[in-house]
């Protein structure tokens, strides 16, 4: 023991944690483990370092192998239960199962349903759920059709099942979610979860250290150490794992067992150790929001000269460590936060939490209640204020470098000059954009594009939530929004979007029956609008065809040196008019396919006249239609025109067009944001 103690690397863990962290965030980057290894040059602890990133790269390779498709027929155990589907277990994979059944968790079943891959729509910084469910191992789900129960097992989810089904039946829809989330980290069910993230305390309701710490220092009067360890275990598994539970819980019986065997190990020492834990535990959590602030705010306050007592400089690190995730993730923060802070923390801490604590075995007591409707007042009241809050676009890769360079120069020198800089380049980064961009979204079975410059933000069509692309941006005006067709999968996020901009004109067509607020211009055939610069030309509709989808607009214009023609719906009927008045001006570069590729539309004699070099088909995967249209595609490639489906990673990437659609510049824009997977969280 005593040799083992002499061998220990104390006060430099964090070498080794530093390392395994560049390894998990840049796993094909060795050049830069290569360059960490040359640059820190610890001869005594060097073999040591990488002997444990050899152990962990064989632990990532294992942990994100490829799972085999299941069959279409096979038993599995039911693991979790949520509102609208099931996780299943099956040949040591993970499943998300969809039924009307009703199961629990622990239900041996035997399935039978269709099986399909888990796809998403892939909007450029916006959430991406199959990357979510990737990292999270979940790479299937099926849509059952016949569920037959075989047995019932005991699973270690089921603990946290019969509690909150235990709390759902003995406690009133008001109190329920507050002894979830405070007790049990569950915080779905919050009522008043947006006014909380508005306000910048949301992490209050999601345990970590404080919880880990109060609930300690309680259990110390009563229990000896080794019984509070044995709770914290516990503990752990009735509250599902969570990365920051188990951050804090581990940090704890790390203390516990070096204080038993006066192991010298320092508090950056144990956080470190913890951290190298974790992720041999499970490697993709350097993707998981908890975990990362978890750890960057106790990494960023052990490093700090701050006392534990000096809540106020704690707090204000916290929230400034904490920014560029919560703005990427939020896109707003409030100036304000720091002072709701200080002032809830100690009311959470002397008087909500131990409440909730004490009053959970006796079904609510009506103190509790009192306390639950006074705080909700509070907070209503305070977020409808919208004093403070600041709505941002994200921190780009470069912003956020020079932020926390920012924070090191405060923190180090006290020189808040280079920091205030670099948020104000936050704040109106759209201003700063050079390059102009035409973004053709994967929204699904729908339709919406954009086009980003510095001089104009001109959305044609919104669906399935891409007017969120904008907000990432920092974008608080559109000058142009184009609806081509009074159709849901073209104007189904129209409310949301004239909500969250300012909208300075809404292009409609004139056969157009809509009834929205705004400065509406109705358009023709023969129509010329610029906007800024841009000169957009309205082809359609030429005549009333009595169908919505006829009477779309159809625009044309050049825009990055090419010409582009938008087509909305339309069909062959309106297609043979467009053809019958405008053969010249139907020829175009780019060509966004009618109706989503439908074999009613893109006939040959329109196709004749337009021939573009590039079509784009706005289509989703597994769609109900099974669009596109073998027909249309055989049309297209007769001709020898290249062909971009949304619903295809990488069907035709060209970008002398400026098209930059997430899927048509997917290996470029991988490369940008890769480095920024830590904040991304996609």
């Amino acid at each position: 023991m005593t040799k083992l103690k002499n061998s220990l690397p104390y006060n430099r863990v964090y070498y080794f944690a530093f390392g395994v962290f560049l390894l998990a965030l840049f796993p094909k980057l060795f050049l830069i483990l290569v360059l960490y290894l040359f640059l820190i040059r610890k001869k005594d602890i060097f073999k040591l370092i990488i002997i444990i990133l050899g152990l962990f790269s064989i632990r990532m390779i294992i942990a994100n192998r490829t799972y085999q498709k299941p069959p279409n027929s096979f038993t599995c155990i039911v693991t979790d239960v949520f509102d609208d589907y099931y996780y299943i277990k099956y040949n040591g994979q993970k499943v998300v199962l969809y039924t009307d059944d009703s199961l629990k968790c622990g239900d041996v079943i035997n399935v039978k349903g269709n099986v399909k891959d888990i796809k998403s729509n892939k909007i450029p910084l916006l959430f991406d759920y199959e990357k979510y469910m990737e990292r999270n191992y979940i790479n299937y789900y099926i849509n059952a059709y016949e569920i037959i129960k075989v047995d019932h097992r005991f699973h270690i989810n089921s603990i946290r099942y019969h509690i909150f089904n235990y709390i759902d039946e003995n406690y009133s829809r008001d109190i329920a979610p507050y002894y979830k989330s405070l007790i049990f980290g569950y915080s779905k069910d919050l009522a008043i979860k947006d006014e909380l993230n508005a306000l910048g305390i949301s992490h209050l309701f999601a345990i970590s250290g404080l919880h880990i710490l109060l609930i300690v220092s309680f259990l110390s009067k009563f229990l000896k150490e080794k019984y509070i360890n044995i709770f914290l275990v516990f503990y752990m598994i009735i509250t599902g794992f969570t990365p920051s539970v188990l951050r804090a819980g581990i940090m704890v019986l790390l203390k516990s067992l070096f204080k038993k065997y006066s192991f010298e190990f320092s508090n950056l020492d144990v956080i470190s150790i913890t951290f190298i834990i974790l992720l041999f535990f499970n490697p993709n959590y350097i993707y998981n929001i908890g975990f990362c602030l978890s750890f960057l705010i106790v990494f960023g306050i052990a490093l700090s000269d701050f006392k534990s007592h000096n809540g106020i400089k704690i707090c204000l690190l916290s929230q400034a460590l904490s920014l560029p995730i919560i703005v990427n993730i939020n896109n707003h923060f409030n100036l304000l936060s720091v002072v709701y802070n200080i002032a809830i923390v100690g009311i959470f801490v002397k008087i909500f939490i131990p409440l909730t604590f004490i009053t959970f075995p006796f079904y609510g007591l009506k103190i509790y209640n009192y306390l639950v409707s006074f705080f909700n007042h509070i907070v209503l009241f305070i977020s409808n204020q919208n004093v403070g809050l600041i709505r941002i676009g994200n921190f780009s890769n470069i912003m956020i470098v020079l932020y926390y360079l920012g924070i090191f120069v405060f923190f180090k020198y006290k020189r808040l000059g280079f920091i205030s800089l670099v948020l104000l380049g936050v704040i109106f980064q759209k201003n700063l954009l050079l390059s102009q961009n035409l973004y053709i979204f994967d929204v699904g079975q729908g339709d919406t594009s954009l086009i980003l410059s510095k001089n104009n933000v001109i959305m044609i069509d919104c669906y399935n939530e891409s007017y969120e692309y904008l907000i990432k941006k920092g974008v608080h005006e559109i000058d142009l929004l184009i609806l081509t067709h009074n159709h849901d999968d073209h104007v189904g996020d129209l409310d949301l979007v004239l909500d969250n901009f300012d909208v300075k004109k809404i292009l409609l067509s004139q056969y157009c029956d809509f009834d929205i607020d705004g400065n509406i211009i109705y358009a023709k055939s023969g129509d010329m609008f610029v906007i800024n610069g841009l000169e957009i030309e309205v082809l359609s509709p030429i005549k009333n065809l009595g169908d919505e989808n006829n009477n779309s607009l159809v625009i044309s214009f050049d825009f990055n040196d090419k010409r582009y023609l938008f087509c909305g719906d339309i069909e062959e009927e309106a297609e043979e008019l467009l053809v019958n008045k405008y053969k010249d001006k139907l020829k175009c570069d780019v060509l966004k396919i009618a109706h989503h590729g439908s074999d009613t539309s893109t006939t040959d004699l329109f196709l004749d006249y337009a021939n573009p070099s590039l079509a784009i088909i706005s289509v989703a995967e597994y769609n109900q239609y099974a669009l596109p249209s073998d027909v249309v595609i055989k049309r297209l490639e007769k001709r020898g025109i290249k062909i971009h489906q949304t619903n295809i990673k990488n069907s035709y990437i060209d970008y002398k067009y400026g098209i930059l659609s997430d899927m048509l510049t997917y290996n470029i824009y991988e490369i940008i944001i890769s480095r920024k997977r830590l904040l991304m969280f996609i």
